[in-house]
């Protein structure tokens, strides 16, 4: 069973059991049809380096990237950061770092849905070291704290 990962109303697979995404998948997701005047409808598909740096990132863990990371990342795949960060918006349609943050939210949720094991360590396991800026971030997705939205899943479950 995996988790559902929406990013501008593409889903992405995302596997709980190991952490990461399919690259082949999320690069599929992210085809995007242009319109030519002349020829009619033709694919377009992410750019090669984004697809490189996903791979790298899935590889390490998106629950073990840090900021820095990112630099280094960038620099593997022949980019500045300022061009990297461009690029990867430009594909994805969002940040670097909201994309990670994204997909470790996703995980808590699921992880606070199919397991009894305490916040803190739903926290840790995605990566969050801050309690506050955990539940900051956690209820700007889902609108509830951590504790709620747990006791919610119960609640639908129960009945």
């Amino acid at each position: 069973m995996g988790l559902q990962l929406s990013l501008n109303e593409q889903s992405i697979q995302l596997d709980p059991l190991n952490r990461g995404i399919s690259m082949r998948r999320l690069i599929a997701s992210r085809q995007t049809d242009l319109v030519q005047p002349s020829t009619g409808v033709r694919r377009m598909t992410i750019d090669h380096r984004i697809a490189t740096a996903l791979e790298k990132v899935s590889q390490v863990g998106f629950f073990r990237l840090a900021r820095r990371d990112w630099h280094r990342l960038a620099s593997e795949i022949g980019l500045s950061y300022s061009r990297f960060h461009h690029l990867f918006r430009e594909q994805m349609g969002i940040p670097p770092g909201h994309f990670i943050k994204c997909v470790r939210l996703r995980q808590a949720k699921w992880l606070l849905e199919k397991r009894s094991i305490p916040i803190k360590e739903v926290m840790f396991s995605v990566g969050f070291a801050d309690a506050s800026h955990f539940c900051r971030d956690f209820k700007v997705l889902t609108g509830l704290s951590p504790t709620s939205y747990r006791e919610q899943q119960r609640r639908r479950r129960s009945n």
